[in-house]
């Protein structure tokens, strides 16, 4: 019996062929989608992020130059245009295209960038740096000051017309305490933190615009839809009676009449479609276009009818003081007075409006005009009543609010005495404005309930609760000073860590960073010495020794990035020399699988590999491009460890190949012997052809294992 013994190898590598064409088979091509998808997402998160971090670099060259070129400003402008878009497309589900406008991003910030290095003026020294800063804070702060007030006086005027700005005011607030902080910093001379606080006031003081922006746009909104609601009603009227009338007016009345009904026909449609899109400026000079040509119609009508153009103005004149007595109501209801004989007397008012306006369609101008008199005396009944309820209810609203205002002013003099005990030990706080601030909404909220506006008043006092709260919680779970100083260590600490990293980093490479060293050595003892005063509640001596260390570790810090600039020329030099490699092993694999292809093998697999690991040489081309060189050296090695997966397929499949081509030797080897054999007679033929008959089994056995293993052909997939 002949034995064929295959190498264990050739076994080992048969075997990796099936697993790996059976994962193939088995992948539905609605995943391979997805992770396509993926992949260009991965791609579009990592290039977004890139330009994330070119655009915090422009604008940190932006903080130390006096004046900023315009080509830059526009760069930097098209710059974060471009981001914002990419970002957009991303959230959308559209990677590639959100990939390419990361990277037009990029290069907006890099030219940017080389713009402003042109033309800055050699640095001036550390100290004048700082004062210029600071300068430039204090201004910063006063005008944001000043934009905040402007806005608490939209806000109060808002308030007034019965527009709820409490998430303005609570915004406001908020920003008043940061803009405090950031004075205070930039009085103790920590130029960073004040900065820091500002931008946190900005940011507050813009959405509360934005905030109060909306409010006041949807409320005109509304305002407008009702308004022109109201002048199609009374339009329609007039309309029904100028066509009952227009046979009778002389011709050139007839023409005036019917152009100013057109005229205001048409910018009723108008302001109704500006309305709708939410342009509430152009609905209003709509509006106003309206009432002119309604004002030619009754014009046109007193000259032709006199007493017709007189009720059609007595009905419309009625309706707008209905709606107003309406309204007061309704202020009396929230103030807990009775209105039931005021509500009877308009209901009356309203039928009697119903009936003129039948009459006057009628051409029954009499009966229209009795009506219309009567209604008028009922409405002046009405006011009457009304002043005469709020005369009664007044005095009630009024004592319920000063037993509120009592309240108040008690917990803002608790929260007084509070603040005096912390001044007393040297503390400042950031809620120092409360006091005056609620004492300021009490005496607004007096304001409204004597002007006949409850609500307003009762937002106020809720304000001034709400502002009470935020400090008293403040003042109760510690005190702000504390609080400051302890976060102030913590970020010192931090900063020491963060440079103690870049040193020992640079020390890694072998860089001299002994005079850094003892930067770091002196800002370590004054943190400790910051530690112990912080301890022994001597918090004006924490701060200080605090102050001194952040100034020597900003130094530090400065010093480290200089040298890493510097060590900047070698990193790209090596990166450079990555890319080269990593491309020509790209170019030789694709070779190898052309060749594969050429002989028919499905190399599909290998191909999408091989796709993936271009992605991410494409991502590190572009951080190399923008000098992210650590995000260029990862997207390599991502990129190496698939084509070293590629070449691996590669391998599996030649391997594969040469495995189905001995066994068709062998095949052929086999047949050829059994053909001998049947010219050879007695036991010798038998043997041969006994032993041909078992090598054919162990062939079919062997052919049936590289068939499954054989890559298919692409008319077979």
């Amino acid at each position: 019996m002949v034995k064929v013994q295959v190498p264990l190898t050739r076994h080992l590598a048969l075997a990796m062929v099936l697993v790996f064409l059976f994962s193939l088979v088995a992948v539905p091509l609605h995943v391979v989608s997805a992770q396509e998808d993926e992949g260009l997402r991965v791609k579009a998160d990592m290039l977004i992020k890139i330009a994330n971090k070119s655009r915090e670099r422009v604008e940190a060259v932006f903080e130390t130059v006096a004046t900023i070129p315009d080509e830059a400003k526009s760069e930097y402008e098209a710059g974060v245009s471009a981001l914002g878009e990419a970002e957009r497309l991303r959230d959308d589900g559209e990677y590639q295209q959100a990939s390419e406008k990361a990277v037009e991003a990029m290069r907006h910030f890099k030219e940017a960038f080389v713009i402003i290095n042109k033309v800055s003026p050699e640095k001036p020294e550390k100290a004048e740096v700082e004062a210029e800063k600071a300068m430039g804070l204090k201004v910063a702060i006063s005008r944001a000051e000043a934009f905040k007030e402007k806005i608490e006086a939209l806000a109060d005027r808002a308030e007034e017309q019965g527009y709820d700005v409490s998430e303005v005011r609570t915004k406001l607030i908020e920003a008043e305490t940061r803009l405090e902080a950031a004075s205070k910093a930039l009085e103790g001379g920590d130029v960073d933190l004040s900065a820091r606080e500002l931008a946190k006031a900005r940011g507050l003081i813009g959405e509360a615009m934005g905030e109060l922006h909306k409010i006041t746009v949807k409320l005109s909104s509304e305002r407008a839809e009702k308004f022109v609601e109201r002048a199609e009603q009374k339009l329609s009227i007039v309309r029904k009676k100028i066509i009952e009338i227009a046979d009778r007016l002389p011709p050139q009345a007839r023409v005036a009449v019917l152009k100013a009904l057109e005229e205001a026909e048409s910018s009723l449609q108008k302001a109704k479609s500006h309305i709708k899109a939410g342009r509430i400026s152009l609905a209003v000079s709509d509006l106003a276009k309206h009432k002119a040509g309604e004002g030619k119609i009754f014009k046109v009508l007193k000259e032709e009818q006199g007493e017709a153009a007189d009720i059609l103005e007595e009905i419309a004149e009625i309706r707008t003081e209905t709606r107003s007595l309406n309204r007061k109501i309704r202020v009396l209801e929230v103030m807990g007075a009775d209105v039931s004989r005021v509500n009877d007397i308009l209901n009356e008012v309203t039928g009697l409006v119903s009936v003129a306006s039948t009459r006057f369609e009628e051409g029954n101008l009499e009966d229209a005009k009795a009506a219309i008199d009567k209604a008028e005396r009922l409405v002046e009944d009405a006011e009457e009543i009304l002043e005469q309820v709020r005369e009664e209810t007044f005095p009630k609203v009024k004592e319920r609010m000063g037993e509120v205002s009592s309240k108040l002013e008690e917990r803002i003099s608790k929260v007084q005495k509070k603040l005096e005990k912390l001044k007393a030990r040297g503390l400042t706080t950031a809620h120092a404005h409360v006091p005056s601030k609620a004492s300021e909404y009490l005496k607004k909220a007096e304001k409204f309930a004597e002007e006949g506006n409850p609500k307003a008043a009762k937002r106020m006092l809720d304000e001034t609760e709400r502002l009470l709260e935020t400090a008293e919680e403040a003042l109760e779970a510690s005190e702000e000073r504390i609080a400051e100083v302890r976060e102030m260590l913590t970020e010192t600490k931090e900063l020491f860590s963060d440079v103690e990293g870049k040193v020992e980093r640079l020390r890694g490479m072998g860089v001299d960073v002994s005079a850094i060293e003892e930067l770091l050595a002196r800002a370590g003892e004054l943190i400790d010495s910051a530690e112990a005063a912080y301890s022994s509640e001597v918090y004006s001596e924490a701060e200080e020794n605090l102050r001194s260390a952040i100034i020597l570790l900003k130094e530090a810090e400065g010093e480290a990035e200089i040298i890493e600039e510097s060590e900047e020329l070698g990193e790209r030099a090596k990166i450079e020399e990555r890319l080269a490699e990593v491309r020509e092993e790209l170019n030789e694999l694709e070779v190898e699988i052309e060749e594969l292809k050429r002989k028919g093998i499905d190399v599909s697999g290998v191909e999408e590999t091989m796709v993936r690991a271009m992605e991410y040489v494409s991502v590190a081309e572009e951080a190399y491009n923008v000098q992210e060189y650590s995000i260029a050296e990862e997207n390599l090695e991502s990129a190496a460890a698939l084509l070293e997966r590629a070449e691996e397929e590669v391998e599996v499949l030649e391997e594969a190949e040469e495995l189905r081509e001995e066994v068709q030797a062998l095949r052929e080897k086999a047949a050829a012997l059994s053909s001998r054999a049947e010219e050879v007679e007695g036991a010798v033929g038998s043997v041969v052809k006994t032993a041909v008959e078992r090598a054919g089994v162990f062939l079919e056995i062997a052919e049936r294992h590289v068939k499954r293993a054989q890559p298919r052909k692409p008319n077979q997939a």
